[in-house]
């Protein structure tokens, strides 16, 4: 039987099986199954997911609209044999009963009414304080198995809600001028004219506390603030005017019970405990010092130059004579806000803490406070441990290379060495080596995997500051601004040719928002490579020879560089909370520097020609502008599913004679993190399949999956619904559409086709969808993806089901991903 009718008679028969037990089979006599979500009628005021939030009888989950886990339960409890308790029949029963299954959830009419009433209650917290609640239960359907399926149905009359006529802040000593400008009453979280809200209430509490703590009154706590309401309106002229305007007024006071003094800080002391704790120091070697108490004698003696503790520093440090050697306390000092003899500030505090968490150098950080009794003095501890300062490690990983055009993901091993403070300020120096090996179809024998291999070795170090060729005097730390150093090179073996890349660049990267990832840039001013294609065996080059000049420029040797910029704004998480997003622009600028190299050295070496994009005659360049917007939405569904979107746009364009985008920095489509559908990098470009930059006649000697010519456009968007399903498993069902396209440059339309080109007539997407299962182990997420092509734009008729043309080729596709797609 074909592996294909194989895998749909599989999947048939596991949905059959599941959604063939009646949701009612196990429903006890004389209850009634929840078959749909409750509705509420008349609520203006509240959405219905924030009434789901309080009301307890709520259906069984839904899996694509249907209680896939209620049939999981029944077909559980169908298969289970009363008289055995064991073998295999008994533990599948157990695990769709227990584990993947969800028991009937039964109308609960003492729950309703506690329903009716939390109802009630959030519409009194949103301002509507006299709202009508009533319920219905309703009968489904009329048929004998459909009679104990009911669904609830909420009517509400919200009524009228209390807005703020007057907002007042009482202090017990009104005479406190500065605990009144500490509060930041015009900021306050309620305001004149808004609705009454509890929720609104307790934003004030915080706010208020954060104001206070900030300004020094460190033992303030939202205990000590309430809230007076007054909905007692005597004047006959504001009632009118309340029943003119349909709304009712309230005044409310807030009260603070409290006024603390602001506390000074006193002392502040950082303990840097060795990897270990101080308990595996020796006692005499723990000393504690500050810059006053160290007189040239001792500093000579613990090596402590001024380099590393400057005079005017006034923290106070515990540490372990053994580590003062690989600490600098003036790069520490800057990065605590904290100092003696000033007020008490929560924020400065956190930034503090986040400062010396962003380090890397540090296995953890902790700040504690003591208040000296009777005073308002406190003193600070901060609590450090330093991290190993060298780490090794050895595993194994999955490759994801764009530009690979195989199938199959590689995998292989890695080392690694790491040094988390290099030069003593906190310089992360990391080194690796990894290799892989990968599969994909050779081309002797139509049923013969051959294997291909990579090796790559990397050196990147960063530091946690820009290195620039200017003093800054502003401080950027909280920026978090990171320099990034490094150099790579990879080597890509297969059985036709050998790839080596070369390359190094310089890269910042800093925070726009003060220690928060949600809006980020990235600039490379600084990125070169060279690639260089060796040991093209003979039967390939002479394949080559006849494939278009794009294509065969990309096995030649190439000098490329570029300029990189990148903007991220998120607040991307993986919970199920609320929508999340994200969203990347970025920008690109390339080969000018071997175009400035080519000009300062023309009469050289022979080459007297800019027009060629030859660099001594003999190393391809090329120049061009890029740019891509990028974006992917979260919606979660409820605490076990939720719906990710994602999607990629990208055009770019070349200038000074370039004929094309270079290899490494076109578009590519296809695979397991893009269309999943076909091979990767194998869709497109347009109307093309990659058979068609092939001479007739010689198809079948040349291994298209080393072709992958991609594109100078892209559009591409995804769309997966996920769903946890049993533990560590879970279920994706997706759809992809996307392809790239050459620009429409006359001397790009005679080497790749008319079908090749961005052009209204070849704006055809490719389309697949497909189911697939991923197993979450914490540490990584295994995925398998089943996709089906449904719409080719190579196929003249492009619908591939039921295509006579279609069934020439495999159009359906097996991906194993490391992670989630994107």
């Amino acid at each position: 039987m074909p592996v294909k009718l194989i895998k749909y008679l599989f999947i048939f028969a596991l949905v059959a099986s599941l959604f063939s037990c009646r949701s009612t089979r196990y429903v006890p006599e004389g209850e009634y199954l929840i078959s749909k979500a409750p509705k509420y009628e008349g609520n203006l005021a509240l959405d219905d997911y924030s009434l789901n939030d309080v009301v307890r009888n709520q259906p069984n989950q839904n899996l694509l609209g249907r209680p896939f886990y209620l049939y999981a339960y029944n077909f559980g409890r169908r298969i289970k044999k009363d008289s055995v308790d064991k073998g295999i029949r008994a533990w599948l029963s157990r695990q769709l009963t227990n584990d993947i299954g969800e028991a009937p959830q039964l109308l609960d009419t003492t729950i309703l009414k506690q329903d009716r009433i939390n109802i009630r209650n959030a519409y009194f917290a949103a301002g509507y304080f006299y709202p009508k609640v009533s319920y219905r239960i309703d009968t489904l359907g009329k048929e004998d198995k459909e009679r104990n399926k009911v669904g609830i149905v909420f009517t509400i009359e919200e009524g009228t809600a209390y807005r703020y006529r007057n907002v007042k802040l009482q202090l017990k000593n009104p005479q406190d001028s500065a605990f009144l400008r500490a509060y930041q009453m015009p900021q306050s979280a309620i305001k004149q004219g808004q609705n009454y809200s509890h929720d609104k209430m307790a934003l004030e509490r915080s706010r208020a506390t954060l104001a206070l703590r900030n300004a020094g009154y460190f033992t303030f706590s939202p205990s000590m603030i309430d809230f007076e309401v007054d909905t007692l309106i005597t004047s006959p002229q504001e009632r009118d005017l309340q029943d003119s305007l349909n709304v009712k007024w309230i005044d409310i006071y807030i009260n603070v019970t409290e006024q603390p003094q602001p506390y000074y800080i006193r002392n502040v002391l950082m303990e840097i405990q060795p990897p270990g704790g101080f308990e595996t120091a020796v006692k005499e070697d723990i000393i504690t010092f500050n810059s006053v108490e160290l007189n040239q004698a001792i500093r000579d003696s613990l090596h402590i130059t001024e380099r590393k503790l400057s005079p005017t520093v006034n923290l106070r440090f515990k540490t372990s004579k053994n580590h003062i050697k690989r600490l600098n306390f003036n790069f520490l000092n800057r990065r605590v806000l904290v100092r003696q003899g000033e007020r008490y500030s929560q924020d400065r505090n956190r930034q503090t803490l986040q400062r010396l968490q962003n380090l890397g150098m540090f296995r953890f950080v902790v700040v504690n406070y003591q208040p000296i009794d009777s005073t308002n003095l406190l003193d600070i501890r901060i609590e450090t441990q330093l991290a190993k300062k060298y780490q090794i490690r050895v595993g194994t990983e999955g490759f994801s290379n764009d530009i690979i055009s195989t199938n199959l993901p590689s995998v292989g091993s890695n080392i690694v060495f790491r040094d988390r403070n290099a030069f003593r300020h906190s310089e992360f120096l990391e080194l690796s080596l990894a290799g892989n090996v990968g599969l994909y179809q050779s081309i002797e024998e139509e049923n013969n995997r051959a294997l291909f291999y990579e090796l790559a070795a990397n050196t990147r170090l960063n530091f946690n500051r820009f290195l620039i060729p200017f003093p800054v005097k502003a401080d950027l730390s909280q920026l978090s601004p990171y320099t990034t150093l490094s150099a790579n090179y990879r080597l890509e073996s297969r059985l036709e040719f050998n790839r080596v890349t070369t390359g190094g660049q310089l890269s910042y990267r800093w925070n726009h928002i003060p220690f928060s990832d949600q809006a980020v840039s990235r600039l490379t001013p600084f990125f070169v490579d060279l690639i260089d294609v060796r040991n093209i065996s003979d039967a390939f080059q002479e394949q080559i020879d006849n494939l278009p000049l794009i294509i065969q420029r990309d096995y030649e040797r190439r000098f490329g560089s570029r300029i990189q910029y990148s903007f991220t704004y998120q607040n991307y998480g993986k919970n199920r909370i609320r929508p999340t997003y994200w969203y990347r622009t970025a920008v690109e600028i390339g080969g000018n520097l071997p175009f400035l190299i080519d000009a300062l050295t023309q009469g050289n070496n022979n080459d007297e020609s800019l027009n060629d994009n030859l660099l001594f005659n003999r190393i391809f360049y090329g120049q061009y502008l890029k740019g891509s917007f990028e974006n992917k939405w979260l919606f979660p569904i409820d605490q076990q599913s939720e719906l990710v979107a994602r999607a990629f746009l990208g055009a770019s364009y070349t200038y000074n004679n370039t004929p094309t985008v270079p290899y490494e920095s076109r578009f590519f489509t296809g695979g397991t993190n893009s269309m999943r559908g076909w091979i990767s990098n194998t869709l497109g470009p347009g109307r093309s399949s990659l058979s068609d930059f092939i001479s007739s006649g010689s198809v079948d000697s040349v291994n298209l999956s080393l072709l992958a010519p991609g594109g100078e456009f892209i559009l591409e968007a995804n769309l997966e619904y996920r769903v946890d399903v049993w533990s560590y498993l879970e279920m994706a069902f997706f759809t992809d559409v996307g392809n790239v396209w050459f620009h429409e440059a006359e001397r790009t339309r005679e080497q790749l086709g008319d079908a090749s080109i961005i052009a209204l007539e070849n704006l055809a997407l490719g389309w697949d969808a497909g189911i697939g299962f991923r197993f979450d182990f914490s540490f990584l997420i295994l995925r398998f993806d089943l996709a089906q092509q449904l719409f080719a734009p190579d196929l003249e008729r492009g619908w591939v089901l039921g295509n006579p043309e279609a069934a020439e080729s495999k159009r359906w596709q097996l991906n194993v991903g490391i992670n989630y797609p994107f």
